[in-house]
């Protein structure tokens, strides 16, 4: 999934319950080096189930980091529908444009019923690189998200 060209990542948006059902990027243009207008909603991947969501960057600020679980390991701590091909959780770090500040947001996904993951991932783009897409495992994304492989990066 990718943002136009003319844009950047700016957030997420999605349904979530103990893993990520949907997940689409939310964007905004890109011009000069500055944020202009208010972000949107790109189309999101994946099932309806879970509960809505959105993680949005403050202003002026750009997704610079994401990270999460790819999946539940099957493990005694682990209920025994916890799903091994699912993207578990994610959370994203956001960069302000102007002074460089990190802000982290709020975790998305997971459960009390769901405690050991099977693997974790964590990606940026490079220096003062730009989110412009996710790139994720196709599996079940008619009903969830599967794994987060890697970014697009500007």
């Amino acid at each position: 999934m990718r943002v136009q060209e003319a844009k950047v990542a700016v957030g997420i948006h999605g349904r979530a319950g103990a893993w990520l059902d949907a997940l689409g990027l939310r964007c905004a243009r890109f011009d000069s080096g500055a944020i202009i207008g208010a972000a949107m909603s790109a189309t999101a991947i994946g099932g309806s189930g879970g509960t809505a969501f959105t993680r949005d960057c403050g202003p002026g600020a750009v997704l610079h980091e994401i990270t999460g679980i790819n999946g539940w390991a099957k493990a005694p701590v682990n209920q025994s529908w916890c799903s091994e091909i699912n993207l578990s959780t994610i959370s994203v770090s956001c960069r302000n444009l102007q002074t460089g500040e990190i802000d982290s947001l709020t975790k998305v996904g997971g459960s009390s019923s769901c405690i050991l993951g099977k693997e974790t991932y964590s990606f940026q783009c490079g220096g003062n690189g730009l989110v412009r897409g996710f790139v994720v495992d196709s599996a079940n994304t008619s009903t969830y998200v599967g794994y987060m492989l890697d970014l697009s990066c500007r």
